[in-house]
């Protein structure tokens, strides 16, 4: 993974995710990365609730989630976040193209969770994300 553009006061970075096609954010801070967990921990606690009130009215729901599965929980967990961090620090693309069109793709939310939905490329975005993240607190401390 290549990251360029780490100037704080550009604004932005680019994060490569292949020879020429990437990602341009802009910094995530400490006070994102709270927003986001307290997003992901809101929807995590209104699907509990959604499956309790359903498990109460005797509806019965399918085993694709379990509530009391750690795992289930920390893996939805880690999606959501990964996905509202996405949606909010992806200003850009460069190389992405819309195949019918030919003109650059926009960074929709639809389009960006779309694209966390694939693991490299969420790996790729938190990566970067988070290693430009403490490249410029390693700076700030000097």
């Amino acid at each position: 993974m290549k990251i360029k553009d780490l100037s704080p006061s550009k604004g932005h970075q680019e994060i490569d995710i292949g020879p020429g096609v990437g990602f341009i954010i802009r910094p995530v801070l400490h006070f994102d990365l709270l927003v986001a967990q307290a997003q992901a921990q809101q929807v995590i606690d209104d699907l509990k609730s959604g499956i309790e009130t359903c498990r109460a009215a005797g509806i019965m729901l399918g085993d694709d989630f379990d509530v009391d599965n750690p795992h289930h929980v920390s893996a939805l967990y880690k999606d959501v976040m990964t996905k509202e961090l996405a949606v909010n620090h992806i200003t850009g693309f460069y190389g992405v193209v819309d195949d019918a069109t030919g003109e650059p793709v926009q960074p929709t939310p639809e389009i960006i969770r779309g694209m966390m939905d694939r693991p490299f490329l969420a790996q790729v975005f938190t990566q970067g994300a988070m290693q430009y993240r403490t490249e410029v607190e390693s700076a700030k401390k000097g």
